[in-house]
C-alpha cells in the first residue's frame, strides 16, 4: 500500500509541473519609442494606442498624438462567455492536454488577438496565482514588439485598450475588503455539533482601479499590483528625493 501511495504521489507531483497549472496568461507591454502615438478605432469597438515602432499597423481613425513610455494590454472580455463575462483581463486561457504554461499562454494569445510569437520576447514570471475553483494561473510578463496587425476574436474579446506604465505607477490601486460568509447546509449532522451549527467569517484585501469607464479588479488587479511592486519596490518608494 504505501509503495502504491508513494507512486501516485509521484505521478502527481509530475502533474502540477506541467497540465497541474491549469491557466496561464500573457502580461503584454507595448513600446511607445517614438515620439508618436496613435488611437486606432477598429471594427467592433477596438481600441489600442500603438505607434511607428511598436503596436498595431496603421489604419482608419489614426489620431495623432505625442507621448513616449511603456503601455500596459488588457482586454475586456465578451458579455457572452460563462467565465468572467464582460470584465477586464489579458489575454491567455486554461492549458490544453499536454501543453506547458508558457505554450497556452502564446497559443491563447495568437487565438484572441492574432498576436504570433515570433513577437513575443519573455520577460520573466510573475509569482502563480490562485484563483476560485482551484484554478492556478501563471502570468508571464513579455513585451511585443514590432507592428503587428491585431486580430481580435470577438467571440471571446469585446475590446482591446491599453494603459500608460507611468499612469499606473502614479496611480496606486485602491483597497477594497472581500467578505465570505460560510455555514454548513441542511443536510449536516448539526444537532452533533457543540453549539448546534458552524459559521465562519473571513476578510481579506482585493485591489481595484478604475481607468475611464474600465474596472480593473479582482485576479488582474493583483497581477498589475504585483507587477508595479517590482517596478517600483517599496524600500525605494519610501526614499527622499534625490537619495540614491
Amino acid at each position: 500500500m504505501l509503495e502504491g501511495l508513494k507512486a501516485a504521489l509521484a505521478a502527481e507531483e509530475v502533474q502540477t509541473d506541467g497540465r497541474g497549472f491549469a491557466a496561464a496568461v500573457i502580461v503584454p507591454l507595448i513600446c511607445r519609442e517614438t515620439e508618436e502615438e496613435a488611437l486606432i478605432a477598429a471594427a467592433g469597438g477596438v481600441r489600442i494606442n500603438g505607434s511607428k515602432d511598436c503596436g498595431p499597423e496603421s489604419g482608419e481613425g489614426l489620431v495623432g498624438a505625442r507621448s513616449k513610455g511603456i503601455d500596459l494590454l488588457f482586454e475586456l472580455r465578451s458579455r457572452n462567455l460563462r467565465r468572467s463575462s464582460g470584465e477586464v483581463g489579458f489575454p491567455g486561457g486554461l492549458l490544453e492536454p499536454g501543453e506547458r504554461p508558457y505554450e497556452a499562454a502564446l497559443r491563447e494569445l495568437e487565438e484572441e488577438l492574432g498576436i504570433g510569437a515570433k513577437q513575443v520576447t519573455l520577460l520573466g514570471r510573475l509569482p502563480r496565482l490562485f484563483r476560485r475553483r482551484n484554478e492556478l494561473v501563471t502570468p508571464y510578463v513579455c513585451h511585443i514588439s514590432g507592428r503587428f496587425p491585431l486580430k481580435v476574436q470577438s467571440e471571446e474579446v469585446a475590446e482591446v485598450f491599453t494603459i500608460p506604465l507611468a499612469y499606473l505607477l502614479a496611480h496606486p490601486l485602491n483597497e477594497a475588503r472581500m467578505i465570505e460568509e460560510r455555514h454548513l447546509s441542511r443536510g449536516f449532522p448539526h444537532h452533533l455539533l457543540p453549539q448546534g451549527e458552524w459559521r465562519s467569517r473571513s476578510e481579506y484585501p482585493t485591489y481595484y482601479l478604475e481607468y475611464q469607464d474600465k474596472l480593473i479588479w479582482g485576479l488582474t488587479a493583483e497581477i498589475v499590483r504585483r507587477l508595479l511592486v517590482l517596478l517600483n519596490p517599496p524600500d525605494k518608494a519610501a526614499r527622499p528625493a534625490g537619495e540614491p
